[in-house]
């Protein structure tokens, strides 16, 4: 599953209900070793997907402060919120090999703010396209 191209996680029906196009493809460095990520933007609403394969097992994530030990569609997760002054950032890692992991964030710097419920409605977000990811996945 680490070999699943990122991009394949925002489906045709995700890109229309969230408002995003195109894809935004790229390789990073990180600490663990090269990174594929896939990111998207809604430029009116201004928040930001994101899927990525990352070479750090989710059981090393889990130790970390504010780790919530959850499950997607039968697969070991790791679930991190960040609140910051104008976003809140929700980060799900899926456990898919003994030593690598995806990474799925969801920005929203959007009308969740507004709802009393931001950060749950960013982790809705990225545990859909994780749901979404995994679906595709699985079919390859």
């Amino acid at each position: 599953m680490a070999n699943v191209d990122p991009c394949v996680a925002m489906t045709p029906e995700l890109r229309q209900q969230w408002g995003v196009e195109g894809d935004e493809p790229s390789t990073v460095t990180l600490a663990d070793g090269p990174s594929r990520v896939c990111g998207w933007g809604n430029y009116e609403t201004i928040d930001n997907y994101a899927v990525q394969t990352i070479q750090t097992p989710v059981a090393k994530i889990a130790t970390a402060s504010g780790a919530v030990i959850t499950a997607v569609d039968g697969f070991g997760a790791v679930r991190m919120v960040e609140r910051r002054g104008s976003s809140d950032l929700c980060e799900l890692y899926l456990d898919i090999a003994d030593a690598a992991s995806v990474r799925v964030q969801v920005d929203d710097f959007g009308g969740a703010r507004q709802s009393g419920r931001p950060s749950d409605a960013a982790c809705d977000r990225a545990e859909t396209l994780a749901r979404a990811f995994l679906s595709t996945a699985r079919e390859d």
